[in-house]
């Protein structure tokens, strides 16, 4: 029987679709004095964990034939109908249920009562009654109780009325992503009011309860019902540290336009006072623009007492079609200690200098240009890198010239600015030529540079000539090779990789002390620097090198999986003649840093594994050996175990420089999950040679259905340098730190958040998803 038309029936879908934008959007309490644990447990209402989603359904075009069924039913004169026991309402997957309906052909309206049922594909809810009034466009269901099916909220409200052209009003409304058998919190209000078309509500006398306890009230609260952005207070963060005391911030959003917004904040230090905060985002078409800026006036614990603190950045993404890209980076700190006294951790906390860069840069197919500026700014040293003012590229790329031949020409301008040291003008030319022979099982690929420079100089000591010129041939051939088989190991298969690569490398010695450093110094070792042309980084010296350089790669392979069980590399480089040029540099005729003539026969034996023990031990490890002088130059070596509960990393790295400078570290850190809701997480960090802890933390995760915590305790080294980069006296070497989240589900995170991920290798954070 086809009773309701499809105007009508519309009414009630939106009705619905608005209840549903609701308990989507506000998280709330419910009163378990009115609960009725009986009709939760029913099997109307879905029993998974309300934590979790089911699987979206995606929406389909709706066929709008509904019927009523029922036990019996009366057409009145008037053409009203009453339907009478197991009413039965149905269109495509909405199904409604009731005692009792009726349907008024003279007042236009529907209405349904007593074991009232709704469901579709996004919401259920039982009420005790139901009201739709179609002249007037208005609507009301009493005493409801509702859960999304799609989603992990569910909650209950004494009505929910619509009226056309009003905002949706619900009264007495709580709200909830906890079963009904366990309640861990709850959000109630007396009144909510929804404008679907705005895409806000307002909530008035909120309260958040937490196991029957209220622990936050707003009297009035904005938030926004769908994927619009709304102007108003977001939810405060807390924290607490050695050196700031109780950190406290409250922000608040401001939603400009469409394509910029912003957000204030005052965050609370008990030890230093007000802080207050700005961050202002700006989206276009080209550019992605993001401003942010702190300000703590009359700090009494700064140096000075009393000192105005403040930090700011400015960072802006560009990009137009598919070849040109930019980017300005733009970092101010008021002091050398803002990073010490205001970082949150071991990285933020020892940051050793402010950025200011700017690049633009255009790439297609065979050119590429890119204009740079960079004005860094070292904290805690006097000595601040070169600024380029600017620095020019131009590359011109010709992959397939002529006859297997490849062209690239490389030309550079930079105006390296300093305010106490010598300052200059490079100019820089490499032309380049390349015969690429590649087949499938290996390639040659021969290849010819000349770096042309030529510099004018400022020197004011007068000790460096003003105008320097420099041509150096580079010539190098690289070659290597690919095989696998089929080997057996103890009855199991394996495919085994070997990969020999021989690289030989000739560049003259040409005099280079006349030229001041700029932005030239020692490439790390490792196996990729076994085949370079160039020992330093930058321009201002062209290593000289006579050298053969060998590296071996074998490699083995589940044929199964393809997963690699085991990787070795090993490779070293073999000087046929000494190497002169260094990082010298005259002065007075003499040269200021005289790091002698390089005798070494060969260079260190460089060896690096990759082993997987088992499917759940990994072992990775790198050793730069020097047999001239018996002693590990640089070695790493890590190993991970890792099962469905337990991740435990062990790490120890050692870098050998000129012995005061020598590092060596171990490192342990682990996440152990004791159940399906609790697990534990910490990681030690450890200077050998010093021996001090550099970063260490201990906490621990609770998860359950609708809400989750996470509390870690951390003390990192955070140690104050004066202008000259010497420890300060009288100050506490290291930070500690307490930090809490608290994350209600469905509704924020309050507290705050820690990057895991970055400290523990491996760690997956399940809290941030």
């Amino acid at each position: 029987m086809n009773i309701i038309s499809n105007k009508k029936w519309t009414v009630l879908l939106v009705l619905l679709a608005l209840a549903n934008t609701l308990s989507m959007s506000v998280i709330g309490s419910e009163n378990d004095a009115n609960h009725n644990q009986s009709v939760w447990g029913s099997d109307f209402f879905l029993s998974h964990c309300p934590g979790t989603s089911d699987k979206k359904v995606n929406a389909v075009e709706q066929n709008f034939k509904t019927d009523i069924v029922s036990d019996d039913f009366e057409i009145q004169e008037s053409g009203d109908v009453t339907f009478v026991g197991n009413v039965i309402l149905q269109q495509d997957d909405i199904k409604l249920t009731s005692n009792k309906a009726e349907l008024s052909r003279k007042n236009n309206a529907f209405s349904a009562e007593g074991n009232v049922h709704y469901q579709d594909q996004q919401i259920r809810l039982t009420a005790t009654a139901m009201d739709l009034n179609f002249s007037k466009q208005s609507g009301e269901v009493k005493q409801t109780k509702f859960q999304m099916t799609n989603g992990n909220m569910r909650g209950e409200a004494k009505s929910i009325s619509l009226k056309a052209k009003q905002p949706l009003t619900i009264t007495d409304v709580g709200l909830t992503s906890c079963p009904p058998d366990n309640v861990s919190w709850l959000l109630q209000s007396s009144n909510i009011m929804i404008d679907p078309e705005l895409g806000w509500g307002e909530a008035e006398d909120v309260v958040l309860m937490v196991q029957d306890i209220p622990v936050f009230y707003l009297p009035l609260i904005s938030f926004p019902v769908d994927d619009r952005r709304k102007t108003g207070l977001l939810y405060p963060s807390v924290g607490n540290s050695s050196r700031n005391g109780l950190e406290l911030e409250i922000p608040w959003y401001w939603n400009i336009a469409a394509d910029k917004d912003a957000t204030f904040s005052v965050k609370y230090l008990s030890k230093r006072g007000l802080m207050l905060g700005a961050e202002y985002r700006q989206l276009t078409k080209n550019t992605e623009t993001r401003l942010f800026t702190e300000y703590l006036p009359n700090d009494d614990k700064a140096l000075q007492g009393g000192e105005d603190r403040y930090f700011y950045r400015l960072d802006t993404q560009y990009s137009q079609g598919d070849h040109w890209r930019g980017n300005l980076d733009l970092n101010s700190v008021s002091d050398y200690y803002y990073f010490y006294d205001f970082g949150s951790n071991f990285s933020s906390g020892n940051i050793s200098f402010v950025r200011r860069f700017g690049e633009i840069k255009y790439d297609d197919e065979h050119l590429s240009f890119m204009s740079i500026f960079s004005d860094d700014k070292l904290l805690s040293t006097p000595e601040n890198p070169y600024s380029r003012l600017p620095q020019l590229r131009l590359s011109l790329l010709y992959p397939e010239l002529a006859a297997g031949i490849s062209t690239n020409l490389h030309m550079e301008a930079t105006a390296f600015r300093h305010d106490s040291a010598v300052e200059a003008e490079r100019f820089m030319a490499i032309p380049e030529f390349s015969m690429p022979l590649q087949w499938q099982s290996g390639y040659i690929k021969p290849q010819l540079k000349l770096n042309y420079s030529h510099y004018s100089q400022d020197d004011p000591t007068n000790n460096l000539p003003d105008s320097v010129s420099r041509t150096v041939p580079i010539f190098s051939i690289d070659s290597a090779m690919f095989f696998d088989r089929l080997v057996k190991f103890d009855k199991q298969s394996f495919i085994q990789s070997l990969e020999p690569r021989l690289f030989y490398l000739y560049v003259p010695k040409k005099e280079q002390n006349e030229i001041a450093l700029f932005d030239t110094t020692s490439f790390d070792n490792g196996v990729d620097s076994l085949f370079r042309d160039n020992r330093y980084s930058g321009y201002d010296r062209i290593g000289d090198s006579n050298q053969i350089s060998l590296a071996l790669t074998s490699s083995f392979y589940n044929p199964q999986s393809g997963r690699e069980q085991l990787s070795v590399t090993m490779g070293r480089a073999y000087y046929l003649e000494d190497r002169e040029v260094n990082l010298a540099i005259y002065s007075t005729g003499m040269p200021v840093v005289d790091l002698g003539v390089d005798k070494r026969a060969n260079s260190a034996l460089i060896t690096n594994l990759q082993l997987a023990l088992s499917d759940r031990w990994w072992l990775k490890g790198e050793l730069e050996y020097d047999e001239s002088k018996s002693i590990t130059e640089k070695g790493a070596l890590g190993l991970q175990y890792r099962s469905s509960g337990l991740l435990v990393n062990l790490r120890h790295r050692l870098n050998r420089y000129n012995g005061s400078d020598d590092i060596e570290q171990a490192e342990v850190s682990f996440s152990w999950s004791v159940s399906n809701k609790l697990a534990f997480i910490g990681r030690w960090q450890q200077d050998v040679r010093n021996n001090r802890t550099i970063d260490s933390f201990a906490g621990l995760e609770y998860e359950s259905c609708c809400w989750a915590m996470r509390l870690v305790a951390r003390r990192y080294l955070n140690i104050r340098l004066d202008q000259l980069g010497v420890p300060d006296p009288g100050f506490d070497e290291f930070n500690n730190g307490i930090y809490l989240e608290f994350i209600l589900k469905g509704l924020t995170n309050v507290g705050k958040g820690l990057d895991l991920e970055r400290d523990i290798q491996g760690y997956d954070d399940r809290l941030s998803n």
